[in-house]
């Protein structure tokens, strides 16, 4: 089943001066027929003007992946000396049992983000984070897994292609990304009792006859497998989760 979401119909949130475009409910944006999608809680694309800031939290129990896609941001947590992010760089930051004063500020320039919340599997534990160029991953047109919790996506026993190693997850879910030209296609296939969320980032392409542009996306649930054709160059990312949300 096929749940398409057009951009223009995303959820708005203002939070200072970053706007957020929320593909579910969050913050101040109420919405009972777009809570989640399986263990994918939040997603929402970020807007920062130059030196502005996004704060967030407390969070806990919570896998929070970052991407951005313009510009640079550094990132702080009491938990976690101060990082910066730029343009291609992904963040995960576990909250576990909790952590504080998360926030998000843009350089000199805007900055542009994509978050990405994600439910573990158990609570608690040590809050975790991690920072990644996803230049480093392997050169391929299809999916390439940027985030996972599954222990087995991580090929750490591959010298040659270890800086391509996903980030970790403390769930048992993955985000994908690809990058494709004109009438390339990627295809994806998952297990039974999965629930998957694309997002186009860039470009259009089309899913299953639908054509989607960017900002949209598709909650696909009780199926295993998609294929995605772009009809102009396209960056694309795609949530694979367990389908249960509890």
């Amino acid at each position: 089943m096929l749940k398409v979401r057009r951009a223009e119909t995303l959820g708005q949130v203002t939070d200072g001066e970053a706007h957020l475009h929320c593909h579910f409910a969050f913050g101040a944006y109420n919405d009972p027929a777009h809570m989640h999608n399986g263990r994918l809680r939040v997603v929402n694309q970020i807007s920062l003007p130059a030196q502005a800031q996004y704060v967030a939290g407390p969070e806990k129990n919570v896998d929070i992946v970052t991407w951005v896609t313009q510009g640079s941001v550094t990132t702080q947590c009491e938990h976690f000396h101060a990082e910066t992010i730029n343009k291609g760089d992904i963040q995960v930051l576990c909250t576990a049992t909790g952590c504080t004063g998360l926030s998000w500020k843009a350089g000199a320039e805007a900055a542009q983000l994509l978050q990405f919340w994600f439910l573990p599997d158990c609570k608690g534990g040590i809050p975790m984070q991690e920072i990644r160029n996803t230049s480093g991953y392997p050169d391929t047109t299809g999916f390439r897994i940027i985030a996972s919790g599954f222990p087995d996506d991580d090929p750490e026993e591959e010298e040659t292609i270890r800086d391509g190693a996903p980030a970790a997850l403390l769930g048992s879910g993955r985000l994908l990304h690809t990058t494709l030209s004109a009438g390339e296609g990627a295809r994806y296939q998952t297990t039974p009792g999965r629930s998957l969320f694309l997002l186009v980032v860039s470009g259009t392409v089309t899913l299953e006859g639908t054509t989607l542009d960017a900002g949209d996306s598709a909650a696909i649930s009780e199926q295993q497998e998609l294929l995605i054709i772009a009809q102009s160059d396209a960056s694309v990312l795609l949530a694979d989760t367990a389908y249960d949300a509890s």
